[in-house]
Formats: C-alpha cells, sequence, structure tokens
C-alpha cells in the first residue's frame, strides 16, 4: 500500500486471493496512490483525478451508478463500491482518503 512494487497475485484453484508481503492472506481490494494514479490490490489503475472527483461525488451523495472513471464503469455503492469487477469496502475507502488527507 505504500507505492512498493510487489506482486500480490496468487491463482489458487481457479480463485484469485490476494497476499501481503509477509504471506498473510487479505481479501479485500486495497487502494494506494501509484504516480498519477489510483493503484488496486488487484493491479487496476485509474486516473487520480478521476478517482477525486468520484470520492467527491460520494461525499455528496450523489447517485454514482453508470459514471465512468478510467476504463471502468461504477455499479454500485451500498457500503461496497463495485466498479467494473472491483468490489472496494467503504472502511478501505475511508482508510485510504484519511491517509492522503483527501
Amino acid at each position: 500500500m505504500n507505492g512498493e512494487n510487489v506482486s500480490t497475485r496468487h491463482y489458487i484453484n481457479s480463485y484469485i486471493r490476494n497476499y501481503s508481503n509477509d504471506g498473510m492472506e487479505f481479501s479485500q481490494t486495497r487502494l494506494r496512490i501509484k504516480n498519477d494514479s489510483v493503484e488496486t490490490s488487484r493491479q487496476a489503475y485509474v486516473p487520480l483525478k478521476e478517482a477525486k472527483l468520484l470520492w467527491n461525488f460520494i461525499k455528496e451523495g450523489r447517485d454514482i451508478k453508470g459514471h465512468k472513471i478510467g476504463g471502468y464503469t461504477v455499479i454500485s455503492m451500498n457500503g461496497v463500491l463495485k466498479i467494473g469487477c472491483h468490489e472496494i469496502k467503504r472502511e478501505e475507502l475511508d482508510r485510504f482518503v484519511e491517509k492522503y488527507n483527501w
């Protein structure tokens, strides 16, 4: 989450599971800023400016279903932000925005 280049993907019985550097499993999608993008722990990137705009819409309580961010479309936001095949828990969004002082 701090910008290191690490591979977090392991394919096990056709399921993708994410692992941290110490081998401890974490299943939820994590976010970090890398260069001018927000990167997920599943190696998806979206432009930083578009991510900030989406976060502002979420804070304002706007309906974001169908919003385009990078090459992805928001499916829903109901405690979990669903974008493309990613599901990002609200707790992770809150951790991310607090870390980067958004």
